[in-house]
C-alpha cells in the first residue's frame, strides 16, 4: 500500500504513470470519494448538460466510471429507457459498480475495447482526464468517433493552477484546445473558481 492515493496512478519521484488502479480500489474503499460527493452542486449541474435535450431512448457513455456511483445517477435522471455503459480501467472497480448497480451496463477495459456502433448520444468524461493524459489525442479522437453527429461531450474536471504531472495538456487552456483541434466547440461552459490553487470546469462540447 502506498502513503498517497496519487501515488498508485504517477510515481512522484519520475513524474510517470504508474495506473495502478486494481490495486489502489483494493486498498482504498470509494478512492476518489464520488459515493460521498453525490449532492454536490457540480454533480448536479453535469447531470442537467447530460440530460439536456436528450430523447427517452438516448445511449451515454460513462468514461473511468470507477465504482459507479455516477453512472448510476445519470440512470435514474434519465430513465429506464435510456441506454447507460460505464467503462472502466479497473476490474476490481467494474466488479463493484456491478454488484452495487442494476440497469447499466459496466465494461471492465479502456476505449479501444468499445465498439464503434451504435454510437453515443453522450459521453462523460468526470474527473479523468490526467488518467487518459498520456494518450490524450488518442483518447479524444476515439471518444469522437464514440459519438453520433449530433451527440455531445460533457466534462466535469478540475484544473490546478500549477500542474506538476502530464504537462503534455498544459492545464485548462491546452486542454480546450486538444478540443478544438480534435473538431469540437463549447455548447456550454462553467468555471468555478473554487481555491486559490486552481479550477473546475463544467462543460458540454459538440462536433463541429
Amino acid at each position: 500500500m502506498f502513503g498517497n492515493r496519487a501515488q498508485y496512478w504517477v510515481n512522484p519521484k519520475t513524474g510517470k504513470p504508474r495506473y495502478l488502479f486494481d490495486e489502489l480500489y483494493k486498498d482504498y474503499p470509494d478512492p476518489w470519494g464520488c459515493e460521498r460527493a453525490k449532492s454536490v452542486l457540480s454533480k448536479k449541474i453535469l447531470l442537467e448538460m447530460i440530460s439536456e435535450d436528450l430523447e427517452t431512448r438516448s445511449r451515454v457513455l460513462d468514461v473511468g466510471c470507477g465504482e459507479g456511483a455516477l453512472t448510476h445517477e445519470i440512470k435514474k435522471k434519465l430513465g429506464k429507457k435510456a441506454k447507460v455503459v460505464g467503462l472502466e480501467i479497473s476490474s476490481v472497480a467494474a466488479a463493484r459498480a456491478r454488484r452495487r448497480y442494476g440497469g447499466v451496463r459496466f465494461i471492465a477495459g479502456n476505449l479501444s475495447s468499445l465498439a464503434t456502433r451504435p454510437r453515443y448520444d453522450r459521453v462523460v468524461l468526470s474527473e479523468v482526464v490526467w488518467y487518459l493524459s498520456a494518450t490524450f489525442d488518442y483518447s479524444i479522437q476515439r471518444i469522437r468517433s464514440l459519438m453520433k453527429t449530433s451527440g455531445k461531450l460533457c466534462v466535469h474536471q478540475f484544473f490546478p493552477r500549477k500542474q506538476r504531472y502530464f504537462r503534455n495538456i498544459r492545464g485548462l487552456k491546452g486542454f480546450l484546445k486538444v478540443l478544438r483541434k480534435h473538431g469540437f466547440a463549447a455548447v456550454h461552459q462553467i468555471r468555478i473558481q473554487g481555491s486559490s490553487d486552481g479550477e473546475v470546469l463544467l462543460a458540454s462540447f459538440c462536433k463541429k
